[in-house]
């Protein structure tokens, strides 16, 4: 009986450390192979032999700041989007850049807040880096 007990509650357990991570991965779902992540404070950065789906993250873009983010991206094959929303309205999109080859660019926040970023890859390979600019 003690075992049976012991099984279940491992089991609940592992359920709920699921719905935990599921529920707390902001809308991210994809795929990598070869992945090597870059911690930022205010981004995300990866790079990678293949990535397919969505990868999110939020920004918190200071008051008294003029928010930029600035990206960089490398594009070896496949295609990838870098999207932009008001985090309070993540259906509103900000700006989208789809097909994104290898460049670097600036992508002006219209005011400080907090903003969802995500990027759409479809059999990608390459990187990505994509950092709020310090204040100015």
């Amino acid at each position: 009986m003690k075992n049976h007990m012991r099984g279940t509650l491992g089991f609940f357990l592992t359920i709920c450390l699921l719905v935990l991570a599921t529920a707390c991965s902001g809308g991210s779902s994809y795929s990598v192979m070869n992945p090597r992540t870059f911690p930022l404070m205010d981004g995300m950065a990866m790079r990678y032999s293949k990535m397919n789906g969505k990868k999110a993250e939020t920004i918190f873009a200071v008051r008294g700041t003029r928010p930029v983010l600035d990206v960089e991206v490398e594009t070896v094959s496949g295609s990838i989007a870098i999207v932009v929303a008001k985090n309070n309205a993540r259906d509103v999109v900000i700006d989208r850049y789809d097909n994104v080859q290898t460049s670097q660019f600036a992508i002006t926040l219209p005011e400080p807040g907090e903003y969802y970023v995500w990027v759409e890859a479809k059999d990608h390979q390459g990187s990505f880096w994509i950092e709020l600019r310090p204040s100015q």
